[in-house]
């Protein structure tokens, strides 16, 4: 028998599934010196992980990159110290359909800013934050690395979760230094 839970899930997984087919995009590899503009998708439980995307996004913009972020909060409400702005953007639980999937409205302007870099820097059952990873026209998209996430990364990173965000952080910006290096 079929858990709501599990079924919700499903549901999730096809949803991303069938966007990703339907989205249509000019897919290359990039490196960060080839780049102009980034997005990041992150997901965020306290200030502390929000201050880790924070630092890697001011990284970004000190090398002369666009920078936007868009967060995911799993509660209803969002926490005092996150402020959306025209740069940084967050969905909570209260966006969500009944399965774990944003509402149109919800993510109404996502592409309208094309990266040409997308890094997810979410858990791989972040269902939320697959699906906006699924429908970016980004040029190149960056993810952790799973069955699931294949088919929505050009480029997959091995993701420890016993690790610090920031680690998994380094490894991207090591990849985007060393590919397509000339």
């Amino acid at each position: 028998m079929l858990s709501l839970k599990n079924l919700k899930t499903r549901l999730a997984k096809k949803t991303i599934s069938r966007r990703i087919h339907q989205t249509k995009r000019d897919a290359k590899f990039l490196n960060l010196e080839g780049s102009r503009m980034l997005m990041i998708l992150f997901e965020f439980k306290d200030k502390t992980d929000f201050e880790e995307v924070e630092e890697f996004s001011e990284f970004l913009r000190s090398l002369g990159k666009q920078v936007k972020l868009w967060g995911y909060y799993p509660h209803k409400n969002l926490p005092l110290f996150f402020t959306p702005t025209g740069n940084q953007q967050c969905l909570t639980q209260k966006q969500l359909r009944w399965f774990p999937i944003p509402c149109e409205r919800a993510i109404a302007g996502f592409n309208e800013y094309q990266p040409d870099i997308l890094i997810d820097l979410s858990r791989e059952d972040c269902y939320p934050l697959k699906y906006l990873a699924a429908i970016s026209q980004a040029s190149m998209k960056v993810g952790c690395n799973s069955n699931f996430t294949q088919p929505i990364f050009d480029l997959l990173i091995q993701k420890d979760d016993d690790l610090p965000l920031t680690a998994f952080i380094e490894n991207i910006i090591h990849y985007l230094n060393h590919l397509n290096k000339s």
